[in-house]
């Protein structure tokens, strides 16, 4: 396998409309993030990639990040899924009644 495009996003920079909630519950620090953040990010990278290399070449996409967290799909969430439309990004694809939760929670 070839890697046609690496690339990463800065959250404070690349996204800084999107803030982070820090909390502490019980002495354990946690930061609660919106799913349309990483909605935003995705379609910012494929953006760039686009840019740098031929989209139809590409069979799979990986990432990863520092957290650990979970997106938890609505019912809405999983129609808008089966049903994507390749003219609208993702983040206007997806509204907020799409996911179960608006923040997630980041334990670190």
């Amino acid at each position: 396998m070839k890697i046609f495009y690496q690339d990463s996003i800065d959250f404070k920079n690349d996204l800084p409309q999107f803030e982070c909630l820090i909390r502490n519950e019980n002495g354990i620090d946690s930061v609660e993030q919106s799913p349309q953040m990483w909605l935003n990010a995705l379609d910012i990278l494929l953006k760039r990639a686009s840019e740098k290399c031929d989209l139809s070449k590409i069979v799979a996409i990986s990432g990863s990040g520092q957290q650990h967290g979970s997106v938890y799909w609505s019912e809405n969430g999983l129609k808008v899924l089966e049903n994507l439309n390749n003219d609208k990004l993702l983040h206007e694809l997806f509204d907020e009644n799409c996911f179960f939760f608006l923040f997630l929670k980041l334990f670190f």
